[in-house]
């Protein structure tokens, strides 16, 4: 992004959402590995890209919130998004969130901010859990059915979860949107899913949901993009046990 603003002279405002969610990604993923901070340097750190969050997820409420962005197929159960660019979009907030709370230090009693369900039926709620996982092959996509979440609008006044498990929610939320390309196949996406979807494989307290992200990423090692395939995975093995 700074290559944008400082090159090409853009303004920063006038850069696409989703381009300038990467900087808090980056800054998040950054602070959560650094192990040389003092304690006053990760809270200010934490507080700094927090805040560039919940900016632009209240400039994302307001640009959209005529809009229905995201719902749940009540024949499917499956999430669906308007186009590829919004899942993409809610891949990114939910990555932030899932880093937030990895990142937040210990003396921090930062509130959470759960991701919109807009224009849901309230006749048609989404099911928790999800159904078992299989080992994708060339006829079958990485996940059977992704789990489902349940979100909140942003514009709520004083926004709160919906589950006991929100940070499970946004993993499961990246997944759905994983998912929701794979069907699409929906080419330009994958190289934009590889961050939010990494984060997931790595950092997800649930076995399941890191074993479907690392599942998709050993398909695409596995087909057209063993590049960025092969990277992720060689960086979750490098990880320890």
């Amino acid at each position: 992004m700074t290559v944008l603003e400082d090159v090409c002279g853009w303004e920063l405002e006038n850069i696409p959402l989703m381009q300038r969610l990467l900087r808090p990604v980056t800054r998040l993923a950054t602070l959560v590995d650094s192990t040389n901070l003092s304690a006053w340097q990760r809270r200010w750190a934490f507080k700094s890209v927090q805040d560039e969050v919940n900016q632009l997820w209240e400039e994302y409420g307001h640009s959209g919130k005529t809009q229905k962005l995201m719902w749940m197929n009540a024949q499917t159960g499956q999430t669906e998004f308007r186009d590829p660019f919004t899942a993409l979009t809610y891949a990114y907030f939910a990555a932030c969130w899932a880093l937030l709370d990895i990142a937040s230090p210990s003396e921090s009693n930062t509130e959470t901010i759960s991701l919109p369900l807009r224009s849901c039926s309230p006749s048609t709620p989404p099911q928790a859990g999800s159904e078992p996982q299989r080992r994708p092959n060339s006829q079958s996509p990485p996940v059977k059915t992704p789990p489902s979440v349940r979100f909140i609008s942003p514009s709520s006044s004083s926004p709160t979860w919906s589950s006991s498990s929100p940070v499970a929610e946004h993993h499961a939320l990246i997944l759905s949107v994983a998912w929701y390309l794979r069907l699409r196949d929906v080419g330009f996406s994958y190289l934009r899913l590889h961050s939010p979807l990494f984060v997931t494989a790595m950092y997800s307290a649930s076995i399941e949901q890191r074993r479907v992200a690392r599942m998709i990423f050993e398909e695409w090692e596995s087909g057209s993009l063993k590049g960025i395939g092969a990277l992720a995975l060689e960086r979750l093995d490098a990880e320890p046990a």
